[in-house]
């Protein structure tokens, strides 16, 4: 999960439930305080796990965003593009109303309007600027990194780090946690105190997050849920093409107008960019069939279940 949640375009969600810990994850989360004990069984394992997965991670991406940027987003964008069915699946067989398409069009004009934003404020730039010189409000916008992040597990379809990566904070906690384990063995006691404080405020802003965006999504879902699903898409849409016009990739642009060449000439980095492109979508539709799988086998294992109830003697037929 670790590993899913650090790739823009991967729903950490939809690999908890390819292994089976989804539902333990949500009711973990759910039931936090009133299962206090059984919830940190859950979720420790869970969050070491998926700190261990991020690190080395982290790492790569901090060099590939550096020298290889085009081609990481063309990987990222396949994983979207292949895992795209997840979502239309909740709508197949729908019947198409009006409030649907305004929902889907309202979505994804609200999803470019952030790259469009992240570009004109140079959203980028202004996050690092806070990462290097941090105030109390700081950690306020950590707490906001862990909510994003939340949306990978209670949304399903919508990655967070791929939010993260459209608001410039993406790079920045890269950096960040790049900087620290790369200097580990100079950092003062402040420094690793704040970077526990940070590592905190993500788990706290996660915790939340999963908590009242499941909350929240149950609602809308139980009430409104083609609707719902119609703006996921639309959203996921948009970043599609928010991914490959956001503050970050445009520098990157403005690197290749000027002449600069990042590992590769541009040429050579287009060739290979759309060749991952290809590779990602294929990868990406593998793990969606994997996630159909899951959700099959476990629909057939209510049904027997529910069979077997139905099936069962009533009080009279047993006296019979």
């Amino acid at each position: 999960m670790g590993i899913s949640a650090a790739i823009p375009g991967i729903s950490g969600g939809t690999t908890a439930v390819i292994l089976q810990i989804y539902d333990d994850i949500v009711d973990a989360v759910n039931h936090f305080f009133k299962k206090f004990k059984n919830a940190m069984i859950v979720l420790i394992p869970v969050l070491i796990g998926v700190i261990i997965g991020l690190i080395p991670c982290f790492y790569l991406f901090d060099l590939a965003l550096e020298y290889f940027a085009f081609g990481l987003i063309c990987i990222f964008a396949g994983l979207i593009i292949g895992c795209f069915p997840s979502l239309t699946d909740q709508v197949k067989g729908a019947k198409v109303r009006p409030t649907h398409i305004v929902s889907l069009i309202v979505a994804f004009a609200f999803s470019l309007s952030i790259g469009v934003i992240s570009v004109q404020f140079s959203l980028n730039e202004a996050m690092a600027d806070v990462f290097a010189n941090p105030q109390w409000w700081f950690y306020l916008i950590i707490l906001g990194v862990g909510l994003l992040a939340s949306f990978s597990v209670a949304v399903p379809g919508i990655s967070g780090s791929m939010l993260l990566l459209i608001l410039g904070l993406y790079d920045n906690i890269v950096n960040y946690f790049v900087d620290f384990f790369r200097n580990i063995s100079s950092v003062s006691a402040g420094e690793v105190g704040q970077f526990l404080l940070v590592i905190l405020m993500i788990v706290i802003g996660f915790i939340i997050g999963v908590w009242g965006i499941s909350k929240l999504m149950s609602i809308f879902l139980k009430h409104w849920r083609v609707g719902t699903y119609y703006a996921i898409i639309g959203f996921v849409a948009g970043s599609l093409v928010t991914l490959f016009y956001n503050n970050n990739i445009v520098e990157y642009y403005q690197m290749w107008a000027s002449g600069s060449q990042g590992s590769v000439s541009m040429t050579v980095e287009i060739i290979i960019g759309v060749a991952l492109l290809m590779v990602s979508i294929v990868i990406g539709y593998l793990l969606i069939t994997l996630y159909r799988r899951r959700v099959k086998i476990n629909e057939e294992k209510i049904a027997r279940y529910q069979a077997s109830l139905d099936n069962q003697p009533t009080n009279g037929e047993d006296k019979q």
